[in-house]
């Protein structure tokens, strides 16, 4: 990372690079601490429009991030999660020891400018002076070709420098702590390559497509997605999930912030937060809150159905459009055979259940009698769940340890609703 204290932070919409601010940084004991102002250009661009919530509004002078985070939650949002940082950490540390150094802890503001700036999520883009840091070089993500060779990388990833090397540009740029890549597709899409973990029980990556499957079938928003079947031997097949980035539309970058941004929080204190605090901030900021909230009200249900435990506030997320923010498609949602421990709650009761998603619903702009039309609906379809983790190429095994995730007393609640017979807009 360059020893510049200040760095100019761009925002790419429709293709087109907007000064949108100035940050400050600096480095004490390890620990990273930073400010952020807003530039006149983009005070005075009639599109512009708060880049977090915390940095608002736009006329707003140097603001600082105060608390135990050293980077506001749209920059964190832009920045790797364990997967990408411990590619960039073990990367960095190799070029150290190589050069006969001693590798320096790396801070939360380091991660965030050495992630590859042609595959960070969102749309930010971090120079010094004109200089665009992480700029890629040419090929730097890797073409659908490439896809095998990815998978090899990411299985050896943790014993050998030149597979950290092959995946750094294109698997860090992404939140999570599982295996990832991005490839471009040959229409120069960009996409997300989920793999297996040598850590994995079962194919988490296939059931993640199975419950895509099944939230589409159920009318949710899901990223275009596909499975592909990796031979690594005569006997040893490998699966991987590609997702298309919903950040991008062609070469062009979206904004995106997370439910965690969106309500400012932190990992430390997301036990205060519930999918009503969402709710409640969806609706002002949303351009279309009557669909967002209905849209997020029936993951709430899902989840509850499939048992998708991991749906802390970095697994939700909104996109900016031409209209204004949006809720982002489904993404990270998997079934946990293992416990129906949430976490992040319907409310600040702890309530996980589909008597609480019932009683909500109205905050969700979802009346109670087409909520219970909902639930039953989404309830049917799910029964189904055998049969489509069979077409996935589940295996009977696979299927048995993933019953007490579909079959459980929650589903019979929802069975058992009775539909009405009135019609909705």
């Amino acid at each position: 990372m360059s020893d510049a204290s200040k760095i100019f932070v761009d925002i790419n919409i429709d293709g087109i690079d907007h000064f949108v601010g100035t940050m400050w940084y600096s480095i004490r004991k390890n620990r990273g601490f930073s400010s952020f102002q807003y530039s006149e250009e983009w005070q005075a661009n009639p599109e512009a429009f708060s880049i977090d919530p915390a940095i608002s509004p736009l006329h707003s002078k140097e603001v600082f991030r105060s608390g135990n985070k050293a980077l506001f939650g749209c920059f964190e949002d832009a920045a790797p999660d364990r997967w990408g940082r411990m590619l960039i950490r073990r990367t960095f540390n190799d070029a150290a020891k190589a050069s006969g150094k001693h590798p320096r802890s790396l801070t939360d503001i380091d991660f965030l400018l050495m992630v590859d700036d042609l595959s960070r999520m969102g749309a930010f883009r971090f120079r010094i002076d004109k200089e665009y840091l992480a700029v890629p070089t040419a090929n730097s993500i890797p073409p659908m070709i490439r896809l095998r060779e990815l998978l090899q990388a990411s299985e050896k990833v943790e014993e050998r420098p030149e597979a950290r090397n092959l995946l750094l540009a294109p698997g860090s740029s992404l939140g999570g702590a599982r295996p990832k890549a991005c490839l471009l597709s040959p229409d120069r899409t960009l996409n997300i390559a989920k793999f297996e973990s040598s850590k994995d029980e079962y194919d988490v990556v296939l059931w993640e497509a199975v419950v895509l499957h099944l939230a589409s079938e159920c009318g949710l928003n899901v990223p275009y997605f596909q499975i592909e079947n990796i031979s690594v031997s005569k006997t040893d097949r490998k699966t991987v999930l590609l997702e298309k980035r919903f950040d991008r539309a062609g070469a062009s970058r979206i904004p995106y912030i997370s439910t965690m941004t969106l309500l400012n929080a932190s990992d430390n204190n997301s036990e205060d937060y519930s999918y009503l605090h969402i709710s409640e901030k969806l609706s002002e900021i949303s351009s279309q809150p009557t669909k967002d909230l209905r849209e997020l009200w029936m993951r709430i249900v899902l989840g509850i159905l499939i048992s998708n435990t991991d749906n802390h506030l970095r697994n939700h997320g909104l996109i900016r459009t031409s209209a204004g923010w949006r809720l982002s498609p489904l993404f990270d949602i998997n079934p946990n055979p293992e416990n129906r421990i949430f976490s992040l709650s319907i409310d600040l009761e702890g309530n996980n259940d589909i008597k609480t998603a019932l009683e909500v619903a109205e905050y969700f702009e979802v009346p109670k009698t087409k909520a219970k039309e909902i639930i039953k609906s989404i309830s049917i379809a799910l029964q189904n769940w055998k049969h489509t983790a069979r077409k996935y190429g589940c295996t009977t095994s696979e299927i048995s340890r993933m019953e007490p995730a579909f079959e459980h007393t929650e589903l019979d609640i929802a069975l058992s609703f009775t539909s009405s017979i009135h019609h909705y807009p």
